[in-house]
């Protein structure tokens, strides 16, 4: 290769299941991050620690902690408390 040349390349990197879920969703914990999953076996919700991998502006980008299938709150998060009950919004039409 000389000096100013034009090189083609390609990179490859594992696959990673990312997750993206609205800044509303995320929640602190002794300064860690998390995020509170309702068990609709029970109606109860859970905070959950998570590995964020970026926040974006109208996102949050998590690398570990949430799974697929998960249901996580997306408001009202700073009035949940560990086991309360709650119940889920009727979807829109």
């Amino acid at each position: 290769m000389r000096l100013g040349a034009t090189v083609t390349g390609r990179v490859e990197l594992p696959a990673r299941n990312v997750v993206g879920l609205p800044g509303s969703a995320f929640f602190e914990k002794d300064g860690k991050p998390a995020v509170w999953v309702f068990d609709p076996g029970n109606g109860t919700v859970q905070l959950r620690p998570v590995t964020v991998l970026r926040f974006d502006p109208d996102r949050v980008l998590l690398s570990g902690g949430v799974e697929r299938g998960d249901m996580v709150v997306t408001a009202g998060t700073h009035l949940l408390r560990p086991g309360e009950q709650v119940r889920l919004l009727a979807a829109a039409p």
